[in-house]
């Protein structure tokens, strides 16, 4: 009647209730769990099994592509910088001097850190720091599908080879011949960690990693997870074998091809999508965005370098930061004499909080099934 592995040195019992109640696969040669809902809202797990809470960032752990448009901003910022260390007429030769100044200045000053930890409470999930206090036992990951493949194609590619979210461009700089930053990542990378710092999650198993166009594959977390143990077993002469319960929290119960967000329906924690703002939020946002980059400094680079150079990758790439996509940064009036400003999207007035996170509880013995919530697997 009860199942035994060997964590750790020490001996796991797992009984059979709990095998047969919660066990889903073996993957890696762990064996894998998945947690069920009640119909009270919350949600319980086997006891004796290692939690692994795994966050899609965009509308679950961030708010969505509504106030996304503060990462594109902060990260051209980050390239300018980077571009200025690497090649050194990057700046027009017929920009003004005092622009160029204070280009450079603006530039060196710029603290991507430092912005994102301004706006972290507008950005991050409203009751993400009370979940992550009620599960001090769980161990924490982030997915970020930026990552784009289009038949077979990376069209958009945020993390390396391993999965991990990089640092680097593959290819050294084109006039320095030196690494180059990748502002993609390292954006992505700062967002993270600047929110796990606000939120308390101190106990991240690994830094974010990047789906590379495939479903959000959770046999690769466990894959890495036993990378890890037999790692540390090379040291301790055993291997720990404690079983896993692996919880993916999306926004979304099926991806834009209609497949599960996760291997197994089982393993998927829907939660209410975080896609805007408050509209006070909204006033707090552009104060904020206001001293990060304020757009009469914005004007006075684009026109400067616009006159100078009308193709240059900084035109550019202010062009498309407030394009007609763009859902913060916004361009009016002439080409030859726009005005910028932000203009953060907001949730409609009246528009219910969202609902908490629910509560993970590990448990010796399941609840009975008339106690389960159905297993629902579309909006």
């Amino acid at each position: 009647a009860q199942m035994t592995t060997r964590a750790a040195g020490k001996a796991t019992v797992i009984s059979r209730e709990l095998e047969e109640t919660f066990r889903i696969d073996t993957w890696w040669d762990v064996p894998v769990f998945h947690p069920i809902q009640l119909k009270e809202g919350d949600y319980e797990y086997a006891a004796d099994t290692e939690l692994h809470l795994v966050m899609d960032i965009d509308q679950t752990k961030v708010v969505g592509e509504g106030t996304n448009d503060v990462e594109l901003v902060l990260k051209c910022v980050a390239w300018w910088k980077e571009e200025l260390q690497h090649d050194l007429q990057f700046i027009p030769e017929d920009v003004p001097e005092e622009v160029r100044k204070e280009f450079c200045e603006f530039c060196n000053d710029y603290d991507m850190a430092d912005a994102f930890r301004s706006i972290m409470p507008i950005l991050c999930r409203p009751g993400l720091t009370e979940f992550v206090k009620a599960h001090p036992q769980a161990k924490f990951w982030t997915f970020t599908n930026k990552d784009r493949e289009d038949q077979g194609v990376i069209v958009r590619d945020v993390s390396d080879d391993d999965g991990l979210v990089g640092m680097f461009q593959e290819e050294p700089h084109e006039v320095s011949g030196r690494q180059t930053i990748d502002a993609n990542k390292l954006a992505l990378a700062v967002l993270d960690e600047q929110v796990n710092e606000y939120s308390g999650i101190v106990n991240e198993e690994r830094p974010m990693i990047g789906v590379r166009g495939q479903s959000k594959d959770l046999s690769r977390i466990v894959g890495l997870v036993q990378e890890k143990r037999r790692e540390r077993a090379k040291a301790e002469g055993k291997l720990d074998e404690t079983p896993l319960t692996i919880v993916l929290l999306d926004d979304k119960y099926q991806d834009a091809y209609a497949r599960c967000q996760a291997n197994d329906r089982r393993l998927l924690l829907k939660v209410q999508p975080f896609v805007a703002v408050t509209e006070e939020q909204g006033v707090e946002l552009k104060g904020a965005m206001e001293r990060i980059l304020p757009v009469n400094k914005l004007l006075k680079f684009y026109q400067a370098f616009r006159q100078s150079e009308p193709a240059h990758a900084l035109v550019q790439c202010i062009d498309i930061m407030s394009d007609d996509a763009s859902t913060l940064l916004k361009r009016r009036g002439a080409a030859e004499s726009p005005n910028f400003t932000y203009v953060p999207k907001v949730l409609p007035a009246g528009t219910k909080p969202l609902d908490p996170l629910p509560v993970l509880r590990p448990v010796s013995k399941p609840s009975p099934k008339s106690e389960w919530a159905p297993l629902v697997d579309h909006d």
